[in-house]
């Protein structure tokens, strides 16, 4: 028998407990995409703190199409993956 009443709760907090690592996982690999120095990301932020305000009104300029490349670049690395 794969379900009684013993065994419910056990498969309950499985499924739970490997949601909950696989929760964690992503919300740390975005934290650290988060991270790189690319303008719309927050990375960039921390990078441009320390560059001289010339540079940093420079780059900041190109903040609005980095998202477009950056959501272009994931597609193409999307549909590498799943062989498109």
């Amino acid at each position: 028998i794969p379900f009684s009443a013993e065994n419910i709760w056990y498969h309950i907090t499985w499924y739970l407990a490997l949601f909950s690592w696989q929760m964690i996982t992503v919300n740390a690999m975005l934290a650290v995409f988060n991270l790189f120095p690319i303008p719309p990301l927050d990375g960039s932020k921390i990078f441009l703190a320390v560059l001289p305000e010339y540079w940093y009104f420079k780059i900041l300029n190109y903040d609005r199409f980095m998202m477009i490349v950056i959501n272009m670049g994931l597609s193409e690395i999307a549909k590498h993956k799943m062989n498109y």
